[in-house]
């Protein structure tokens, strides 16, 4: 596979498709909850994910002096390596962000505490990426 080229970072419809493809992974999660997909060294933009009733809607975010990305507004941030990107964006392959993760080379940051994304349905999009919530007071193991 060819590598992707900078414009294909933050390119809306290979995002749309890949979520799209994958959309299964996020059953459970609220409607209107977010997710945030952040790109090392490439802090101008950013991907919003809003989980919607039958749908996942992709936002192509700009943080520059006219918008700013507000990172309070989402509720877990993904950060992806450029050079990762072309593993991520297989249509109908999960199974290699969640091994990303689980080799530290995508992280993961919780904006939310931990009781709201239980409140969200975060339980089970978690646990497909081998992470559980023990109780609403402890951190994630």
């Amino acid at each position: 596979m060819d590598k992707m080229k900078v414009e294909d970072y933050f390119n809306k419809e290979k995002w749309e498709r890949w979520v799209n493809s994958v959309s299964e992974n996020f059953n459970g999660i609220k409607k209107n909850s977010k997710i945030g997909i952040a790109i090392s060294s490439y802090p101008e933009y950013g991907i919003l994910l809003t989980i919607g009733k039958k749908n996942i809607e992709v936002e192509i975010k700009e943080n520059n002096a006219n918008h700013h990305i507000n990172i309070n507004e989402m509720d877990i941030i993904f950060e992806i390596d450029p050079y990762d990107l072309d593993l991520v964006l297989i249509e109908g392959n999960f199974s290699n962000f969640r091994e990303l993760i689980n080799n530290r080379r995508i992280g993961m940051y919780s904006v939310s505490e931990l009781t709201s994304l239980i409140d969200k349905g975060y339980s089970q999009f978690m646990a497909k990426l081998g992470f559980y919530f023990k109780d609403s007071t402890s951190p994630l193991s």
